[in-house]
């Protein structure tokens, strides 16, 4: 079977945009991991979004490079949850 971005989720349907932005980020983390870093899979994945939205997951990147991962993703659901 031959996977296309298309095969991907984006996740549209998630109200919160950083839980949004939180799973598609994975999702590029994930093909980035198994197709590899030169892989263009993830690159093509990232173009399906609007440039704010490009945006917001360069922001979250630099965000769990700089404190981590677990961290980062300890602070989302704690936000999420006090909604």
């Amino acid at each position: 079977m031959i996977l296309t971005t298309f095969d991907f989720p984006t996740f549209d349907e998630v109200r919160n945009p950083t839980l949004r932005t939180w799973n598609r980020l994975n999702i590029m983390f994930n093909m980035k991991e198994i197709f590899g870093p030169q892989s263009r899979m993830a690159l093509n994945y990232l173009k399906k979004f609007s440039a704010k939205e490009q945006t917001d997951l360069a922001k979250l990147a630099i965000t769990i490079n700089k404190n981590g991962y677990e961290n980062t993703r300890r602070e989302i659901v704690r936000n999420n949850n006090a909604r």
